[in-house]
């Protein structure tokens, strides 16, 4: 059957208790329904009740928000934070009725070391879950995360890998105890989740994959799943039609119990499409248990071209002006196509001599006998933004984007490559169209040796108009 379900918060419902009712009826009842802060139990438990239904709470039983983590998350001793925690919701718990509980909502640790804290916390709320008899529906990592941390903040660089390493003894725990991992999954600059694989949606395999090897594999629920952040974002048709495709997918995966459309409810309420999205649920056939792979699907991961997709990629959250959502150097104004020839460059400071002299200024530039030792400037670094989009001329209604490629760090003097190609200078023309994306790998060299590769994501619909 259909793997659609719905996440629901405060709002209009209509339509919910027809719905239910329409896919039971038709033998494709709604596999999940996750809601924050509504009960819900009696329209499952009278119109659907095979549905597996999941509830969190951001109050206490006296009405007090208490948000999606408890504040001393990661700083405080886990054990003590989780039994706090865990004596705010349960009252909560007691009066709403649901298979599971999710105890956190999208708190991403910045550091290996908050993934350490937090599978200890995890460990010690499923000792208090289980003793006072609830099921839990863990984690529920924003769209996206795990992720690769290669320069963070402080602490060291982390993968993926090593972020779900940390919580492999919380989810064997989970795995062995019936619980649930939930994660979330979205287009958002993307667009379509179809064009976003395999970076964010269906990123779980990838995971899975990892978790299978140390019996870790507990069932999954996308808590949350859309094109772009959430409904109301695009043409309703397209916005289904992507759902469709989504489903079509999930189904293929054995340890996937559904997903929860974001949302009904909210600020990006689907409720006008409730009866379409009944239609088609309580019209799709089950995919026998036979047809589904055990976890997941076998990698490697594609992306929307059906090209291997396996490393991490960046965001860009602007284009047409240097980017600065990260702290880090600013982009050189113009860093121009240096060809890598012998000719020193004043930008990483005074070239060694072999002079003794020790003359306080540098000497006069002179030709250095060779460059496979330069000075650098610290560690290599490079964005890439839209410089310019302007019109095709052989092309009607295409477009041409030329992307500017900005280093920093290193020798000072870099080659430039896409996509496997060498460029001749920090700038790339690129026909386009005015829609769907550009999702391209650019990797720069620094004659010091230091090499940086990074896979960047372009919307077609956040360029500048073309001129």
């Amino acid at each position: 059957m259909s793997k659609i379900g719905f996440h629901i918060s405060a709002g209009n419902h209509r339509g919910l208790s027809e719905a239910l009712k329409k896919c039971a009826a038709a033998g494709n009842p709604l596999p999940v329904i996750f809601s924050v802060d509504q009960n819900i139990w009696l329209d499952i438990e009278q119109h659907s009740p095979t549905t597996v239904y999941i509830f969190r709470t951001q109050r206490n039983v006296r009405g007090k928000t208490i948000g999606d983590g408890p504040g001393s998350m990661y700083a405080g001793d886990p054990i003590k934070t989780a039994r706090d925690w865990m004596a705010e919701m349960m009252p909560v718990w007691a009066n709403n009725k649901a298979h599971y509980y999710a105890p956190l909502n999208e708190q991403d640790p910045a550091q290996i070391e908050g993934f350490t804290w937090l599978n200890a916390f995890t460990l010690e709320c499923l000792n208090i879950a289980e003793a006072n008899g609830y099921q839990l529906a863990l984690y529920a990592f924003s769209g996206g995360n795990p992720k690769d941390v290669l320069t963070p903040a402080a602490g060291r660089p982390f993968t993926r890998d090593d972020a779900w390493r940390e919580l492999i003894p919380s989810l064997q725990r989970a795995k062995a105890n019936g619980h649930i991992l939930l994660l979330h999954e979205y287009g958002f600059s993307f667009g379509e989740l179809r064009y976003s694989q395999p970076w964010l949606a269906l990123r779980y395999r990838h995971a899975y994959r990892h978790l299978a090897q140390h019996n870790a594999d507990a069932r999954l629920v996308i808590s949350e799943a859309s094109a772009n952040a959430g409904f109301g974002m695009m043409d309703t048709a397209q916005w289904l039609n992507d759902v469709k495709w989504y489903d079509s997918e999930i189904m293929k995966d054995g340890v996937v119990i559904g997903c929860c459309l974001y949302q009904l409810g909210g600020d990006e309420n689907f409720v006008k499409m409730v009866p379409q999205l009944a239609d088609y649920i309580s019209q799709t056939p089950t995919r026998p248990e036979t047809e589904q792979a055990d976890p997941v699907v076998a990698g490697p991961d594609l992306d929307a071209d059906g090209q291997p997709a396996s490393d991490e990629f960046i965001f860009l959250t602007s284009t047409g002006v240097a980017p600065t959502p990260t702290p880090g150097p600013v982009p050189t104004p113009e860093p121009g196509p240096t060809p890598p020839t012998p000719t020193p460059t004043p930008e990483p400071g005074p070239i060694p001599t072999p002079t003794p002299d020790p003359v306080p200024s540098p000497p006069e530039p002179a030709p250095t006998p060779t460059l496979t030792h330069p000075i650098s400037a610290g560690p290599l670094d490079f964005n890439v933004t839209v410089a310019r989009v302007r019109k095709d001329p052989d092309r009607p209604g295409q477009i041409i984007v030329t992307f500017q490629i900005d280093a920093t760090g290193g020798s000072g003097e870099y080659q430039y490559a896409c996509e496997g190609v060498a460029l001749s200078g920090a700038t790339r023309d690129r026909p386009s169209t005015k829609s769907g994306a550009i999702v391209e790998t650019y990797k720069v060299t620094s004659i010091d040796g230091q090499t940086v590769v990074k896979k960047f994501f372009f919307a077609a619909r956040d360029f500048p108009n073309a001129t």
